[in-house]
Protein backbone atom coordinates (compact mmCIF):
# COMPACT_ATOMS: atom_id res chain seq x y z
CA UNK A 1 0.00 0.00 0.00
CA UNK A 2 1.41 3.18 -0.96
CA UNK A 3 1.50 5.98 1.52
CA UNK A 4 0.32 9.66 0.90
CA UNK A 5 1.82 12.66 1.92
CA UNK A 6 -0.69 15.28 2.74
CA UNK A 7 1.13 18.57 3.42
CA UNK A 8 0.66 20.00 6.94
CA UNK A 9 0.45 23.94 7.35
CA UNK A 10 2.44 25.23 9.71
CA UNK A 11 0.26 27.31 11.49
CA UNK A 12 -1.72 23.87 12.01
CA UNK A 13 1.21 22.23 13.61
CA UNK A 14 1.90 25.09 15.54
CA UNK A 15 -1.75 25.13 16.84
CA UNK A 16 -1.34 21.15 17.40
CA UNK A 17 1.74 22.12 19.68
CA UNK A 18 -0.18 24.74 21.46
CA UNK A 19 -2.89 22.54 22.52
CA UNK A 20 -0.82 19.78 23.52
CA UNK A 21 1.15 22.02 26.12
CA UNK A 22 -1.01 24.31 27.03
CA UNK A 23 -2.36 21.85 30.39
CA UNK A 24 1.13 22.33 31.67
CA UNK A 25 1.02 26.08 31.29
CA UNK A 26 -2.36 26.34 32.66
CA UNK A 27 -1.15 24.08 35.93
CA UNK A 28 1.76 26.51 36.45
CA UNK A 29 1.50 28.83 39.50
CA UNK A 30 1.27 32.35 39.13
CA UNK A 31 4.75 33.83 38.62
CA UNK A 32 3.61 37.26 40.67
CA UNK A 33 5.88 40.11 40.64
CA UNK A 34 8.97 38.74 41.27
CA UNK A 35 8.96 37.78 37.91
CA UNK A 36 9.72 41.23 36.82
CA UNK A 37 12.70 41.31 39.45
CA UNK A 38 14.22 38.20 37.56
CA UNK A 39 13.88 39.33 33.68
CA UNK A 40 16.63 41.82 32.43
CA UNK A 41 15.39 43.01 28.80
CA UNK A 42 17.52 46.41 28.06
CA UNK A 43 15.19 47.58 25.27
CA UNK A 44 12.30 47.51 28.02
CA UNK A 45 14.40 48.53 31.21
CA UNK A 46 13.67 52.06 31.30
CA UNK A 47 15.93 54.68 33.56
CA UNK A 48 13.92 56.88 34.95
CA UNK A 49 16.08 59.97 34.87
CA UNK A 50 16.97 59.04 31.31
CA UNK A 51 13.21 58.78 30.52
CA UNK A 52 12.27 62.13 31.76
CA UNK A 53 15.37 63.86 29.74
CA UNK A 54 13.99 62.33 26.51
CA UNK A 55 10.02 63.34 27.33
CA UNK A 56 11.48 66.78 28.08
CA UNK A 57 13.58 66.78 24.79
CA UNK A 58 10.50 65.05 22.88
CA UNK A 59 8.03 67.61 24.50
CA UNK A 60 9.94 70.32 23.15
CA UNK A 61 10.42 69.22 20.08
CA UNK A 62 6.62 68.74 19.14
CA UNK A 63 6.29 72.11 20.21
CA UNK A 64 8.75 73.44 17.85
CA UNK A 65 7.11 71.28 15.27
CA UNK A 66 4.05 73.07 15.62
CA UNK A 67 5.07 76.16 15.94
CA UNK A 68 6.86 75.78 12.78
CA UNK A 69 3.87 73.57 11.03
CA UNK A 70 1.57 76.73 11.88
CA UNK A 71 3.86 79.17 10.47
CA UNK A 72 4.11 77.12 6.85
CA UNK A 73 0.22 77.68 7.42
CA UNK A 74 0.12 80.74 7.36
CA UNK A 75 2.89 81.66 4.71
CA UNK A 76 0.68 79.44 2.19
CA UNK A 77 -2.31 80.76 3.31
CA UNK A 78 -0.98 84.12 2.57
CA UNK A 79 0.33 82.79 -0.67
CA UNK A 80 -3.31 81.75 -1.56
CA UNK A 81 -4.78 85.03 -0.66
CA UNK A 82 -2.50 86.59 -2.55
CA UNK A 83 -2.95 84.01 -5.78
CA UNK A 84 -7.12 84.04 -5.50
CA UNK A 85 -6.70 87.90 -5.02
CA UNK A 86 -4.44 88.68 -7.61
CA UNK A 87 -6.24 86.49 -10.33
CA UNK A 88 -9.58 88.21 -9.44
CA UNK A 89 -7.84 91.32 -10.44
CA UNK A 90 -6.33 89.81 -13.37
CA UNK A 91 -9.86 88.86 -14.27
CA UNK A 92 -11.75 91.72 -13.75
CA UNK A 93 -8.85 93.90 -15.74
CA UNK A 94 -9.12 91.29 -18.81
CA UNK A 95 -13.23 91.33 -18.48
CA UNK A 96 -14.87 93.19 -21.65
CA UNK A 97 -16.23 96.46 -20.90
CA UNK A 98 -20.04 96.67 -21.43
CA UNK A 99 -20.78 100.20 -21.80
Amino acid sequence: MNSIIVPVRTSDVLHQEWRRQLPHHLSLPPAGPSFYAQVFHPAFNVDAEDAAEAADRFYNHTQAVGKGVQELRNIFGRVREARVGGSLIYNVNLSPSFS
